[in-house]
């Protein structure tokens, strides 16, 4: 239903409510287009996010009469990208923070991510690695063959259920740092 403006601005989250008309005022003022979210409450007091864009209609004599535009509820695509971020949030911490050492890595083993604790293990700077590859610090004896990365069955198939052993790069280091191995495909990304 076509509201009034007052039927409108009773609507608006008294929180939005300046926003709403800075934003619509200077789109007034400049006879330019807007685009904005803002909180509306219903009738029943649920709070929804309102997508509004439109532009100013402008008289013969230059005065901006009319604002056309649309208005959409966006509440639900604005609580999945807040879930969205605190899902990612949540995964950063838990890499970053792990006692273990992990790391994300590409199917040709070169490394996008290592934590802390993966650097530690080895005795590697996150710099150093980021010129190495998964391969440089394996241990020889648990290199598998070589992986087609063009060949989408043999990416697939390019699973590892084994432990390998990596190549401390400290010298002197005895310890052995063990790790799981998995490749996934781009298809399994999806």
């Amino acid at each position: 239903p076509n509201l009034t403006i007052e039927e409108h601005l009773r609507q608006i989250h008294p929180g939005d409510l300046d926003y709403w008309h800075r934003t619509v005022n200077h789109a007034i003022a400049t006879q330019t287009p807007y685009q904005f979210e803002f909180r509306s409450i219903r009738p029943d007091g649920e709070v929804r996010w309102i997508f509004a864009k439109g532009r100013p209609i402008v008289d013969e004599n230059g005065r901006t009469v009319q604002l056309f535009g649309t208005v959409l509820d966006v509440t639900e695509q604005r609580e999945a990208r807040n879930a969205l971020q605190e899902s990612e949030e949540l995964f950063r911490l838990m890499f970053e923070l792990a006692p273990i050492g992990m790391v994300l890595k590409t199917l040709d083993g070169h490394f996008l991510r290592v934590n802390r604790a993966f650097c530690e293990t080895l005795g590697y700077s996150l710099e150093e690695l980021k010129q190495r590859t998964f391969t440089d610090i394996t241990h020889p004896d648990d290199l598998l063959a070589e992986v087609d990365a063009s060949d989408p069955a043999r990416r697939i198939a390019a699973v590892v259920d084994d432990v390998a052993r990596l190549r401390p790069h400290l010298v002197g280091l005895q310890e052995v740092a063990l790790v799981r191995i998995q490749a996934e495909s781009d298809s399994d990304r999806n």
